[in-house]
């Protein structure tokens, strides 16, 4: 229940050659089974309108009256459709089907002869149903973005009373849209679930249009649409307050009137200040009866890049000395660092964080990216993330010099290429015996071949002459005798 599998085999005669259909077949199909007595109805009651900045209420009831534990969320509908959010199913969770755990093997490869070619390539494979209702399946649509801020509210797991009844309260946001309310239950090997969406609206309405960040002493109108939503709203005073590094420019009050439904657009002119920082917006329409608010935030950030000065004395025992904190840059970003020193600052730890990230190449950029690595922990003893990134660059060392190593011990300058370069096979080797001295896993087969090369070259005679490139080391051509050059 309700894992149940039917199989079935389909075969053609040995002989027959008339047609080219697979001479078998073979096929797996469920046989899905379900205990009705497992599903657990849910109602839920929520108003069909909800009103924002309000409390409401979510009545959830167990169709056969029978308790059990439920879980409430209300999403924002619009969010929920970006990634096409389905409700939760836990009966489909806990009573889904699992996968056919049987392997199916025959001979009929090794038997069948009537076929020419390769047999494996006239067989069928079922199963792309889904696939195809998957790919033919349209997207829902898109809803407007807009700056309100997505409403998830969540509460639970709460017991329901003997009846199955539960009630939840919660608090709707600031937010215009829809809402979908979900729930789900469980109680014992029975689950349950269910979905409503409830609109969430006002008769007035707010929506400015902000940009999404501005500089310092940057001006710009700031259009804010008011809705009607009913006849009659008569005058709606719109107001408008800023925090933070910003100022209005001109008034931050204006007054519509409403005889009948529809949408008007008042202007503000907001000016930001020589700083940085988040100013926050708000802005407010009022009549007798209803209210509409929009809160936001809005980055104002530097539109320079970032400037340092630096200044440095040196001082005699018992001398003094007077630094001028300098003022030219933006309020709000000025920061200064007094640093004494009995020695001069040479920056370590910009130049041990910028070796660890040493960039890949040759041998000789390998070997050097890493070796120093070796006895760098002895300057960062507090760096644990520094500590795992150094092992990690090592054992990566270690591994890649194993695409430079030649069937003959030697190490090539570059990966694929197939003539030893000395002076490399040396410094890696170095290197290899180093990091084995300080417990790294060096493969023994590596270092095996490396002291045979090492032995058998360093008994035979050095070779003279040739033109080598300067960058890398790498020969250009061979040794000739002088009169041949």
């Amino acid at each position: 229940l309700p894992n149940v599998y039917a199989s079935v085999s389909v075969l053609q005669p040995h002989a027959q050659t008339r047609n080219d259909r697979p001479i078998r077949m073979y096929g797996v199909t469920p046989i899905l089974v379900e205990d009705p007595t497992t599903r657990q109805e849910l109602i839920i009651g929520v108003e069909d309108v909800l009103r924002p900045e309000q409390p409401f209420r979510v009545d959830v009831q167990t169709a056969d009256g029978r308790p059990a534990q439920l879980t409430v969320a209300v999403v924002d509908e619009g969010l929920l459709s970006l990634t096409g959010f389905k409700t939760p199913d836990p009966w489909r969770y806990f009573y889904g089907k699992q996968r056919l755990g049987v392997g199916t093997d025959d001979l009929y490869a090794l038997v069948i002869g009537a076929n020419k070619g390769d047999i494996f390539r006239t067989f069928s494979i079922g199963g792309g149903m889904m696939m195809e209702l998957a790919v033919g399946r349209q997207r829902p649509e898109q809803p407007e973005a807009q700056r309100f801020k997505p409403v998830c509210l969540f509460e639970g797991p709460v017991a329901t009373d003997a009846n199955g009844h539960a009630v939840f309260s919660f608090d709707m946001p600031n937010y215009v849209g829809a809402v979908r309310v979900m729930a789900v239950s469980a109680s014992g090997s029975r689950y349950g679930r269910a979905e409503k969406t409830a609109a969430v609206k006002t008769p007035l309405m707010v929506l400015p249009t902000l940009p999404r960040v501005i500089g310092p002493q940057d001006e710009f109108v700031l259009p804010v649409s008011v809705f009607a939503m009913e006849d009659g709203l008569g005058e709606v005073q719109v107001n408008l307050r800023v925090q933070g590094p910003l100022r209005i420019v001109d008034g931050a009050q204006q007054t519509l009137r409403f005889d009948k439904s529809g949408r008007k657009e008042v202007r503000f002119r907001v000016q930001a200040g020589k700083a940085v920082g988040v100013g926050k917006v708000d802005i407010e329409a009022l009549t007798s009866e209803h209210r509409a608010r929009y809160h936001t935030e809005l980055s104002v950030r530097a539109s320079s890049p970032p400037v340092s000065k630096t200044e440095s004395q040196a001082l005699a025992p018992g001398e003094q000395v007077r630094f001028t904190i300098p003022d030219d840059g933006i309020a709000g970003t000025n920061q200064a660092v007094l640093s004494v020193q009995r020695r001069p600052k040479f920056q370590f730890s910009r130049r041990i964080l910028w070796l660890i990230r040493y960039p890949y190449g040759c041998i000789e950029q390998t070997v050097s990216s890493a070796f120093p690595q070796l006895f760098l922990q002895k300057f960062i003893p507090k760096s644990r993330a520094a500590k795992r990134d150094i092992d990690k660059n090592i054992n990566e060392t270690i591994a890649r010099l194993q695409k430079f190593a030649l069937p003959q011990g030697g190490f090539a300058y570059w990966p694929g290429m197939r003539v030893v370069s000395e002076w490399g096979t040396l410094y890696a080797g170095h290197f290899l015996v180093e990091a084995q001295k300080l417990g790294y896993n060096v493969p023994q087969e590596l270092m095996k071949r490396w002291l045979t090369y090492v032995e058998n070259a360093a008994g035979k005679p050095r070779k003279t002459g040739g033109c080598v490139c300067t960058v890398c080391m790498w020969p250009l051509w061979p040794a000739r005798p002088p009169s041949a050059r």
